[in-house]
């Protein structure tokens, strides 16, 4: 049975991450029905009920490492996981450090597999911004280490290719897997577009989150507001918001108290419904789907409503949207943050409306070739799978060699960890399991375990002690006094193993 290995931005509620990687599982199992999937990612409990994945904490280097040893391939992404917004230390890669996000760990899965002699496949990811030489390093040495990669955009593509080491990588251009992610008709939806309909049309999907790296966000809240409202009085309807990452730990991540913001400056008339749970990733395409228009900020809504056919706005903060769109021809679509204006807005929100029968007939073609175009990501990977692993060729600078030496020196120190903690296991479990056979006086089985815990490193003296009282109860008087001598040579103030030792000798 084949183990796959999946690293990314994971199990941080983050309903467009979220919705890559149910699509991936989704087709990966259709290909490999028998293989076990292992998810590196942050709420390992949500990933494993969710999903039927093994989860392995992002955070525990000693566990990943141990997983990649143990699995046929590493699979990188989806995603946008070629960034660095926020500050890149240099010691990322090396310390496994908690900031900024998982990216440390997942850059350096690759570094993994290739040191285990692992194929590993960039799966699908995008770039958008990198600045820091730090951040530069650790991506291109990870890209470098995988044996294919497949990314969602022509941009990403050039962007990795300015990267040391990555400038004659081969590269493949498919799609973002959300685009073959299945509706979910839950409840919610009933209940919001099922027979008793509480959002009358034309219903406005909306999705906005906190950007603070470019832009004007209050002056964006307010020329959305604005223009709903303008829209609204002209052609009547509703607003559904809908928040794609609901972790008010950060405002980056708090998409509900923008939208929260934006539905209590609507006009009173405007009727709207403001969700504010985590939403599962079919649930809010088929939520997306089943509105009649959309203004999307962050990316993956933007993807549900192409494949659902719904005319959108996707309002650029990062280039990421303008470079999947435009990868589908789409270009169009994409409206720049900075130049959000209401009566802007407002005109484009009404010539999707009026000719919204065109829209959807542009963006069902775009969905289905970008539906066939992600199908290319389970393709290459199964030939990955398939084919005799080749070590990918290294072209490192001195500066990297050296790097690249104190990387695998660190996986090292964690290797001889892990072999150490799981021996522990195994001989702390064998102890038990000869205790509790002794005490039903299983002595046979009790024997056994014995042995193998003392095999696998468990204290001598305790095995000694407590097999030399078995060799008593079972009436082995020669055997019991050649183990409590042991034992009382491993610890003489130990009183009991000297009256057992005692007793050997007042046996007949």
């Amino acid at each position: 049975m084949r183990s796959i290995v999946i690293v990314g931005y994971y199990g941080f509620k983050n309903v467009g991450d979220d919705a890559v990687l149910t699509s991936m599982l989704d087709d990966l199992r259709t290909v490999f029905p028998e293989a076990a999937f292992t998810v590196v990612g942050q709420d390992v409990k949500q990933l494993e009920s969710q999903l039927g994945v093994h989860g392995v904490y992002w955070a525990d280097f000693q566990a990943v490492w141990m997983a990649v040893a143990e699995s046929d391939a590493v699979l990188l992404g989806g995603g946008g996981i070629f960034n660095d917004y926020l500050e890149y230390p240099d010691n990322l890669l090396l310390n496994q450090s908690n900031t900024p996000g998982s990216f440390g760990i997942v850059y350096g899965a690759p570094l993994m597999a290739l040191i285990h002699g692992k194929p590993a496949m960039v799966f699908a990811a995008g770039a958008s911004y990198i600045k820091s030489d730090f951040a530069k390093r650790d991506i291109s040495l990870g890209v470098a280490a995988c044996s294919a990669v497949t990314l969602r955009d022509h941009k990403s593509v050039a962007l990795l290719k300015e990267l040391p080491l990555l400038a004659d990588k081969d590269m493949e251009v498919t799609a973002d897997p959300a685009f073959r992610l299945n509706n979910i008709h839950g409840e919610l939806f009933t209940e919001l577009f099922g027979g008793a309909r509480t959002l009358p049309k034309p219903c406005l999907a909306v999705v906005l989150r906190q950007w603070d790296f470019c832009g004007d966000q209050p002056a964006l809240e307010k020329a959305v507001a604005e223009a709903i409202n303008a829209f609204c009085r002209a052609h009547g309807g509703s607003v559904l918001f809908l928040p794609f990452d609901t972790r008010a730990s950060d405002a980056l991540d708090d998409d509900v108290t923008v939208l929260r913001r934006i539905a209590e400056s609507l006009d009173p008339p405007v009727p709207y419904k403001l969700l504010t749970d985590y939403l599962r990733p079919g649930e809010a395409s088929a939520l997306i789907g089943a509105c009649d228009l959309a203004i999307c900020m962050r990316l993956h809504p933007a993807i549900f409503a192409v494949k659902n056919a719904v005319p959108m706005i996707g309002l650029v903060y990062d280039q990421k949207m303008f470079n999947v769109l435009d990868s589908l021809g789409l270009g169009e679509y994409a409206m720049d943050i900075q130049a959000v204006v209401p009566d802007i807005l407002v005109a484009r929100l009404k010539d999707l409306w009026l000719q919204r029968e065109h829209h959807r007939r542009v963006l069902s073609v775009a969905a289905n070739q970008a539906s066939k175009a992600a199908l290319g990501n389970i393709t290459r990977c199964k030939q990955l799978l398939e084919e005799p692993y080749q070590t990918p060729p290294q072209k490192y600078s001195p500066e990297m060699t050296d790097f690249f030496i104190s990387y695998t020196r660190r996986c090292n120190e964690f290797h001889q960890r892990a072999i150490a903690d799981h021996q522990s296991s195994i001989a702390d479990i064998a102890y038990k399991l000869a205790y509790s056979c002794h005490q039903l006086k299983q002595y046979a089985q009790a024997l056994e375990y014995y042995q193998k815990s003392l095999e696998a490193g468990f204290s001598e003296f305790w095995v000694r002690y407590h097999r030399g009282c078995l060799f008593i109860e079972t009436g082995r008087v020669n055997e019991a006094r050649m183990e409590l001598k042991r034992a009382n040579e491993l610890d003489p103030s130990h009183n009991g193993a000297r009256q057992q030792l005692a007793a050997t000798f007042s046996e007949k």
